[in-house]
């Protein structure tokens, strides 16, 4: 066992680790959020009191899903994500990325959330080889498809920091 983590180059001090662990410096300039709006019939579902019980946007994470199973790209089954969105995963080239839609600012928000385990956390492999694949083919969906529009990605933290002006066009 100790081969195992002397062959992973592990750090030495435990900063170093969290901060590979986290994968700070090749996640965070890679736009994973896409932000857009969409013509589609809302879907919310809301109590008697006002209170929305089932969120909207699942028939809109069902035609994302739709097209990327086209594509070739295997779909989990479309679930809702806590009390604000819906998510499936994408899974390809031995990779598992959530995508996860809420509702955000008048529009849609969808975050590519790569899935790895600990164990290649620690063995320091690189992140998910699907989510560049996942990532064009999304783009390519929202771009040809005329009930999406006034798309723009960001990276998690300019987005997370509200930094407009660091929006794009694609994903690249």
């Amino acid at each position: 066992m100790i081969s195992l983590f002397w062959a992973a180059e592990l750090p030495e001090d435990i900063g170093s680790l969290v901060e590979m662990m986290n994968n700070s410096g090749k996640r965070m300039n890679k736009r994973n959020v896409v932000t857009f709006s969409a013509d589609f019939s809302d879907d919310s579902q809301w109590g008697e009191q006002g209170i929305e019980i089932v969120p909207g946007g699942q028939a809109i994470t069902q035609a994302i899903k739709s097209q990327l199973q086209q594509q070739g790209i295997s779909c989990s089954d479309i679930a809702q994500h806590d009390t604000y969105g819906w998510a499936f995963n994408a899974e390809l080239d031995k990779s598992r990325i959530q995508v996860l839609l809420a509702a955000a600012e008048g529009g849609w928000l969808v975050q590519l959330v790569p899935r790895q385990s600990v164990i290649g956390l620690l063995l320091g492999r690189p992140e998910a080889a699907g989510l560049e694949t996942v990532r064009r083919n999304l783009h390519d969906t929202l771009a040809e498809d005329k009930r999406f529009f006034d798309i723009k990605w960001h990276t998690k933290a300019d987005y997370d920091s509200c930094n407009e002006s660091a929006a794009s066009d694609s994903p690249y």
